[in-house]
């Protein structure tokens, strides 16, 4: 405290301090957000990329199962053709042979009556 001085000249002084003081701290506050904004964007950087290469995998590891499933089925699906048909042969063939065996005895009956 400086002799002779008003308790007013005191007042402004402290509030011009006050103000340095809130100035400083208002500043050093700006410059502090600006540094947790900066690593923020940075953060979400990196997660925003990890979350791209995951999303890669996945996809791609997607498309694999689809493919192989895709695979196994047309495997399944051809033998179950195959067999099918084969099955189908068999019947023809033993159809046939009725039929064949139908004819001829037809035939044997109109040749009988002849």
């Amino acid at each position: 405290m400086v002799p002779g001085e008003s308790p007013l000249d005191r007042l402004t002084k402290a509030v011009l301090k006050l103000d340095d003081d809130m100035a400083r701290l208002s500043d050093g506050a700006k410059a502090r957000a600006g540094e947790l904004i900066r690593r923020a964007d940075s953060l979400a950087l990196e997660l925003e990329n990890d979350i791209k290469i995951l999303l890669k995998e996945l996809t791609e590891e997607l498309e694999r199962t689809v493919k192989e499933k895709t695979e196994e089925l047309r495997k399944r699906y051809a033998l179950e053709k195959d067999e099918r048909l084969r099955d189908v042969r068999v019947n023809a063939e033993l159809h046939m042979e009725e039929a064949v065996k139908t004819i001829l005895n037809e035939i044997t009956k109109l040749l009988a009556e002849v």
